[in-house]
């Protein structure tokens, strides 16, 4: 099965992509009309992910670099507009959390910081590829960490997979990568622990949006009640796995007694 892919003209748009309809022709209309074929149009996407990295670092001149201080204030939206905002819970008002928060954030911004950079689309998701022939030059974002837009492929909570399945394209990811001359680590589970850090880092960034939508009226409760358990799933997944994260998976408990019970149930 030979598919092509290209991105969407609002490429990046993370903030406001949960309140985007899908195109009839994106990948994410394809995965779900066509489920058989799942894993050949994920596959493409892979390649079409690697093709456009690769492209991207020929072209002149330098994105910004997104460096720690705008990712430190995304996680800092998160304790806004979802702890606080959904949830109601205010760490600021008690040590012991307010130190676990800190704790935790300081050890995901430092692992970011230290990632290997490459261009980044910044919101690499099955409703932002369509099919089509059309290659149009998009620009990167910025510089970010290299598996930010894998991991935003893979792990979108519109179409969740098992992880066995991720792995899968991952390796294949990888392996493509370091043929094609990208300095990735030659141990794959270092590369799989930095791209779960990243998906970390997002997830909490699209939880904040979508409570914030939610109360604009941008998005219905319905969909919140859909995706923000499939986001706070995989952040409690990742938190639990490393030793550095487990203040956050303490706070995540905090916000929803049944989270760390139920965290690993993603569909």
């Amino acid at each position: 099965m030979k598919t092509t892919f290209t991105l969407h003209p609002q490429a990046g748009a993370a903030d406001a992509a949960f309140a985007d309809a899908a195109a009839p022709t994106s990948l994410l209309a394809a995965l779900q009309d066509q489920p058989d074929d799942a894993d050949a149009l994920m596959r493409a996407a892979v390649q079409a992910l690697l093709q456009w990295q690769l492209q991207s670092q020929l072209q002149a001149g330098t994105p910004p670099q997104l460096e720690a201080v705008p990712v430190r204030a995304q996680l800092q939206q998160f304790v806004a507009d979802c702890a606080v905002g959904e949830f109601g819970r205010d760490w600021a008002g008690d040590a012991q959390r307010q130190r676990w928060w800190t704790l935790a954030s300081d050890a995901l911004v430092a692992n970011l910081d230290a990632q290997l950079r490459l261009p980044l689309h910044g919101d690499f998701t099955p409703a932002r590829l369509s099919l089509s022939e059309a290659s149009p030059a998009l620009a990167p974002q910025a510089v970010g960490p290299a598996g930010y837009d894998l991991v935003s492929l893979l792990r979108d909570p519109r179409q969740p997979w098992d992880e066995e399945q991720q792995l899968d394209w991952a390796i294949r990811y990888w392996e493509q990568a370091r043929k094609a001359g990208l300095p990735f680590d030659a141990d794959f589970g270092a590369f799989w622990q930095q791209l779960e850090w990243a998906g970390l880092q997002r997830h909490l960034m699209q939880a904040a949006a979508l409570c914030r939508l939610k109360r604009e009226g941008v998005v219905t409760a319905e969909t919140v009640q859909q995706l923000l358990p499939r986001l706070l799933a995989h952040a409690v997944k990742v938190s639990t796995r490393y030793i550095q994260l487990s203040p956050l998976a303490r706070l995540l408990e905090d916000l929803q007694g049944n989270l760390v019970q139920t965290g690993f149930t993603l569909r």
